[in-house]
């Protein structure tokens, strides 16, 4: 698992992401699925972003 960087495949949690401040690195396309993400530095704020969205969600 690389804990520098996250990719994010929802466009929702993207969004949330965007909202919350926080930019995405770059865009691009999973070579296995086809499926596009983006890349997000790993910081303490993403970290909390994510735990709430987890905490939401259940």
């Amino acid at each position: 698992m690389n804990e520098q960087y996250f990719y994010c495949y929802s466009p929702r949690l993207k969004g949330r992401l965007l909202n919350e401040g926080e930019r995405f690195i770059c865009v691009g396309l999973n070579e296995k699925t086809g499926k596009k993400f983006w890349l997000f530095k790993q910081t303490d704020k993403l970290t909390g972003v994510l735990s709430e969205w987890k905490r939401e969600k259940s």
